[in-house]
């Protein structure tokens, strides 16, 4: 019976996933607030659009706190708990300290228990100034439970008696996964009968024995969704297999974002020892020709050089990223991949409006393809914005991909800028940047979470 439910709950996720792709596209894809303060120009009360759309003066930040607290006491006053949905639903948008704050005491002070699914997916969003112990989301939460903060999520994600919204949920369990020790949340995970399980808690129970590394925020979650869409419980028990044998072998950095590297494999190297593993992947890069970008030039933040060879970062690699390296050189010495990365390259060379990308992934013969996906939109030519497509694909394939080919003499640019480390920090994604050195070169850089860049050398034709 509890395949059967899995295999139900799977089936709702299709769905979901696509809907969670869209919804964390669509907004704000960064993973941290500004803490930007309340702007003062104009004063007068709230914009002119708070009439038809009262819920401005909540989340439009340039107009005197005062004069939004103002309207926020009469919608409090009209439609209380359709005010505290519609902030739930509104969070990521609601990003400004002053309002965060006044929101927070707000439900303190009343001790409004619909205010609950806000604060949660309020605190889910991370800040550089204020740290989890000090939020007021937490303070209210605390103050309206009763309880210490961690009573409630923990409610919100594995008591199936009490219903919240999927978002709440992944909010809910994102905070914890900050707050909480990675040992209690796989026990915790674990204990969870099959029949009282929420989709979530299904999909982290199958996922947690497989990854050193938990799903950490909403993006991953997607990354969990799509990947249980696609996975059998025997895959799941295999990637739970290798890591258990290889848990004590170098850095714990098994990922998401490297099992499908593992289920491409070849399996005769399972026995390799991290050290054999290093040795192998040192030894595809020697004599190599690399290319830095901005090498030998302090003078322009935006190209500034930054350490790219393996043994810049070997001790803070695992066998899996290993093995992730390893498909990238393939690919690398793959005809038709190398075919394909010239073609989009003069693609792009001629496209002004824009950088051209996509996903590196597994076509159904089991071979790499460099699968070009069109850009949302077309920003400019020193950027590429990924489409949905292109993220749901990069999500099962091994890596995203972009070029960085404007001219043919581009070695200034071989490798990636401030905005790509970033896309590949809040995407948990594996990325390479293919630059052009000369007409016939194109530089390949690799680079992962943790601001982590290696020069993988270059590809000819």
């Amino acid at each position: 019976m509890a395949t059967s439910c899995k295999g139900i709950r799977r089936s709702v996720g299709r769905w979901y996933v696509a809907s969670c792709l869209l919804f964390a596209l669509l907004l704000n894809l960064a993973a941290c607030q500004t803490g930007s303060q309340a702007g003062q120009a104009d004063a007068g009360a709230v914009p002119t659009t708070t009439s038809a759309n009262p819920m401005r003066a909540v989340t439009y930040s340039r107009q005197p706190l005062a004069a939004r607290q103002a309207v926020i006491q009469r919608m409090l006053a009209d439609d209380a708990a359709g005010f505290w949905a519609d902030c739930a639903s509104l969070a990521r948008q609601i990003d400004d300290w002053p309002m965060i704050r006044l929101l927070s005491d707000q439900a303190q002070a009343t001790g409004e228990t619909r205010a609950l699914p806000w604060l949660a997916r309020s605190w889910a969003m991370r800040s550089i100034t204020v740290p989890d112990a000090d939020r007021p989301e937490r303070a209210a939460i605390e103050s309206i439970t009763g309880e210490p903060a961690p009573h409630l999520l923990k409610s919100i994600v594995f008591d199936s008696h009490v219903e919240y919204a999927p978002a709440t949920q992944v909010a809910a369990w994102s905070v914890l996964v900050r707050i909480e020790s990675s040992i209690a949340l796989r026990q915790l995970t674990a204990s969870v009968p099959d029949d009282k399980q929420s989709l979530l808690v299904s999909m982290l129970k199958d996922a947690a024995p497989a990854l050193d590394v938990l799903p950490s925020d909403r993006i991953a979650i997607a990354r969990l969704m799509s990947l249980s869409t696609t996975t059998s419980d025997e895959q799941w028990r295999a990637w739970a297999k290798w890591r258990a044998a290889h848990a004590s072998d170098g850095p714990a950095t098994l990922a998401l974002r490297h099992l499908p590297a593992l289920q491409h494999r070849d399996p005769q190297r399972d026995a390799w020892s991290r050290d054999r593993w290093l040795k192998h992947i040192q030894s595809r890069l020697a004599n190599r020709r690399h290319a830095s970008r901005g090498a030998g030039t302090d003078e322009d933040i935006v190209v500034k050089h930054r350490p790219d060879r393996l043994s810049d970062h070997a001790e803070a690699l695992g066998v899996a990223d290993f093995i992730l390296l390893d498909h990238l050189l393939d690919a690398m010495g793959d005809p038709a991949v190398r075919r394909a990365a010239f073609e989009q390259a003069q693609a792009d060379l001629r496209d002004t409006s824009t950088e051209l990308g996509g996903a590196l992934i597994w076509n159904d013969q089991g071979d790499l393809e460099l699968k070009a996906f069109a850009p949302l939109i077309r920003r400019h030519d020193q950027a590429y914005i990924a489409s949905t497509r292109c993220i749901e694909a990069v999500y099962l394939g091994l890596a995203h991909f972009h070029f960085h080919t404007q001219r043919y003499d581009n070695a200034d640019w071989a490798g990636p800028g401030k905005g790509d480390l970033d896309f590949a920090e809040s995407h948990h994604a594996n990325a390479i940047v293919m630059t052009y050195l000369d007409r016939k070169t194109l530089n390949v850089d690799a680079y992962l979470p943790g601001g982590i860049v290696i020069d993988l050398g270059c590809m000819t034709r």
